[in-house]
């Protein structure tokens, strides 16, 4: 799986739902889709890692995706933000505030959670 770095947002049910996807399938690459759009993280099977290996420059694994579309499960994500990735301070900023509205909206739904079992 290669994940980028400059998706903080990006959760670990998000992945767990790539990987069950992916080993209940016959296909090498597994790969997230948000409306429409491809995104990252994607998984590869053992298949591909000689390819893989010889990757060299920023193109990533671009080229193994595109000539092996018969390959391809795609698995449809509807929260668009887990895809934001930061390259500026603008962009940081704004995943920040997205960090902060979960974190509320998880805190508050505990509270309401521990409300109905008092």
């Amino acid at each position: 799986m290669f994940i980028l770095a400059d998706q903080p947002l990006l959760d670990s049910a998000t992945i767990n739902l790539l990987i069950e996807h992916f080993r209940q399938s016959d296909r090498g690459i597994c790969v997230p889709r948000c409306h429409g759009q491809r995104k990252n993280p994607t998984l590869f099977s053992a298949a591909y890692f000689d390819r893989l290996l010889s990757i060299s420059g920023d193109t990533g694994a671009r080229g193994i995706v595109a000539a092996h579309p018969g390959d391809l499960l795609f698995v449809d994500v509807e929260r668009p933000d887990i895809f934001l990735d930061v390259d500026t301070p603008e962009d940081l900023d704004r995943v920040a505030a997205l960090f902060q509205k979960s974190r509320q909206i998880e805190h508050e739904a505990r509270e309401d959670h521990q409300d109905d079992h008092t």
